[in-house]
């Protein structure tokens, strides 16, 4: 059922994904050492997982600084991290939306190990439903009421789809659309007060069917 696993950052970005192409460099005109950068797997290129069948990742969520209006960048620095396409036709720059309501699943559940200290992170779910806004500021797992979704510790974790929202930063509240959904992300998200070090393996993914 799931497809191709992927890592993104706010430095990488664009068709094919090149390094400097992200928000960052191109929306927020930050240097590299501004941006969040992923250690390895380096986006564009190929992702495997270890041994054991875990995927992990490593790098920096970059601190937010200010625009050059004074305004906290949210929209250039906003993280890095990993995750995979739910259709499995989809293709680097052409990610299909798959439906859950169609495959009888309510949720999902996952296990991870060392997340960055105090969770600092967002499952999220991009769809296609709205293009320019539902895939690049998706529905994540406590979305609506918190900023961050609800693990701050290693372990193994479970959540249906009325436990997703839209993020709690737009206003109106996007709806979350089960029957669209492109991929599920496991984000480092952005603060204005420190830069966020991460170093996290992700494993056990299953559709919940109850």
């Amino acid at each position: 059922m799931f497809g191709a696993w992927y890592s993104f950052d706010d430095w990488y970005g664009g068709t094919p994904t090149m390094a400097g192409s992200g928000d960052c460099p191109t929306m927020g005109m930050f240097t590299q050492d501004q941006c969040s950068q992923i250690a390895e797997p380096i986006p564009g290129q190929p992702f495997t997982r270890t041994a054991d069948g875990r995927f992990c990742t490593a790098g920096t969520a970059a601190r937010v600084i200010m625009d050059a209006n004074g305004a906290a960048a949210y929209s250039a620095i906003w993280g890095a991290g990993i995750g995979f396409d739910l259709d499995t036709g989809s293709t680097a720059g052409a990610k299909l939306p798959w439906d859950a309501t169609v495959h009888g699943v309510t949720g999902f559940g996952f296990t991870i190990e060392m997340p960055p200290v105090d969770g600092q992170m967002r499952v999220e779910f991009p769809t296609s439903a709205a293009p320019g806004v539902t895939d690049v500021k998706p529905a994540y797992w406590g979305g609506e009421t918190m900023n961050l979704s609800p693990f701050t510790k290693q372990g193994t974790y479970a959540f249906h789809w009325a436990d997703v929202g839209g993020p709690m930063g737009l206003d109106p509240h996007m709806a979350f659309d089960r029957t669209r959904i492109v991929s599920m992300q496991f984000h480092v998200v952005t603060n204005t007060s420190s830069a966020v070090p991460f170093n996290y393996c992700v494993s056990n993914i299953r559709a919940l069917t109850d």
